[in-house]
């Protein structure tokens, strides 16, 4: 489970912020909204608010960042860039390093991990884990090429000079098999699951196909869509061949030639899936293609798949725009998934951002599940806060106080009658 996240001098983070999901004394919800993780209160789902361009999916994309890093470090040859991308309203700032850390829990361990980097090479690096109530440091890399090693110091200075500058340390020390660093590269690709992009993800339907358990997400991606009311009674998936006459089909092959690396694809072994749903009406059923369906009714079966992952396998979900054309009441609906026990039985974690201020309800969320993100206008830099940081009353109208900007993070809207003056 994510435990804290930090991010300094990356897009409107100018200065180190820390999300956390760990919980305060508060005894609201606790059986709902919360697990036990060592000697800790994790909450489950946390919901961030905020004006466009607050930083909200800034930190979500800082996050995807190192989720990318990871899966690529192995890749990059020695003279390819890190995909940086460090504040640009200060000169200062702007040639600085990015800054990122992650505090977690994988196979009952705590580990906290962190790294900062330019676009040519990672310049620190450290790993702690926590086998007791005290730090254990695995390694400790500054100034790109220096290394200290706590144990094993013969083995991960072998594999040091095979990492370039370049390179995450922990990503290669586990491609070399080296056990101790292996749980942190897995959390952060397999664990740690970043959305932005509503598309549906074939190949993790494929996976649940080879893991057998195709069955077990149709059902659940029907009762989702059920309880939604949307009068699905089934759906029906075929494989297809692309279609070589679409007006589409030239920029697909050219988006498949850059996702395989390849410079040639050849289609005819290339089958697409075909997704139709059912819908009983007087007694008949009749087929609807995917994409005759309502956006909001595409959003939701095309979440599906990866709600069902994380909810499975007890997996960090961080959701941007999760009412994105979805109603209120089914945004509430996939919030309250999370904290129902009977379905989310490994505590897997909802971390989404929203502008649905339904959700600012203390019936529903904890006062410390509910973040803020705001951007101060004069230097252009964003910061995150939680609700509990005012201590509001358990009865008071949170979601009234927050539009009327006594929490801050609101737009600040003048009325438009200049817009056609010079």
């Amino acid at each position: 489970m994510l435990l804290d996240f930090s991010i300094n001098n990356y897009l409107s983070y100018g200065s180190a912020q820390t999300f956390s999901t760990i919980c305060n004394a508060d005894k609201a919800h606790v059986e709902s909204n919360t697990a036990k993780v060592l000697n800790n209160k994790v909450s489950l789902v946390s919901v961030i608010f905020g004006a466009n361009a607050s930083g909200k999916t800034g930190l979500f994309r800082g996050m995807n960042f190192v989720r990318q890093f990871f899966l690529h470090s192995n890749g990059l040859s020695s003279e390819q860039h890190i995909p940086v991308r460090q504040f640009k309203f200060d000169n200062k700032l702007s040639n600085m390093p990015c800054q990122f850390e992650l505090t977690f829990v994988k196979n009952g361990i705590k580990y906290v991990y962190g790294f900062s980097c330019t676009a040519t090479e990672v310049i620190d690096e450290y790993l702690d884990m926590y086998k007791s109530s005290k730090p254990t440091n695995v390694f400790t890399r500054s100034n790109v090429n220096n290394y200290v090693f706590s144990s094993d110091q013969r083995l991960l200075k072998a594999i040091s000079l095979r990492n370039p500058p370049n390179k995450l340390f922990v990503c290669t020390a586990s491609s070399w098999n080296y056990e101790v660093t292996q749980p942190v590269v897995e959390f952060v690709i397999s664990d740690l699951y970043v959305v932005f992009d509503y598309r549906l993800n074939s190949n993790l339907i494929e996976s649940f196909k080879r893991k057998k358990i195709f069955d077990e997400y149709k059902n659940f991606c029907i009762k989702l869509l059920n309880h939604a009311d949307l009068n699905i009674s089934d759906f029906k998936m075929n494989d297809k061949k692309l279609n070589k006459e679409s007006p589409y089909y030239s920029n697909l092959i050219s988006a498949l030639k850059l996702l395989t690396n390849k410079d040639s694809f050849d289609s005819d072994n290339f089958n697409v899936l075909e997704f139709q749903t059912v819908h009983d009406i007087n007694g008949e059923k009749y087929l609807l293609k995917l994409e005759d369906e309502s956006f909001g009714t595409q959003n939701l079966f095309n979440v599906a798949p990866i709600l069902f992952q994380t909810l499975k396998y007890g997996k960090t979900l961080v959701l941007d725009e999760i009412d994105r054309s979805m109603h209120p009441l089914l945004v509430k609906y996939i919030v309250e998934l999370f904290c129902d026990k009977d379905i989310n039985k490994n505590n897997a974690q909802l971390i989404c951002n929203s502008h649905d201020t339904n959700l600012q309800d203390l019936d529903i969320l904890r006062r410390d599940q509910i973040w803020f993100a705001e951007k101060d206008y004069e230097t252009g830099m964003s910061r995150l806060f939680s609700l509990a940081d005012f201590s509001p009353r358990k009865t008071e109208n949170v979601e009234k106080n927050y539009l009327v900007g006594r929490y801050g993070s609101v737009p600040f809207i003048t009325k438009g009658g200049d817009l056609w003056e010079d």
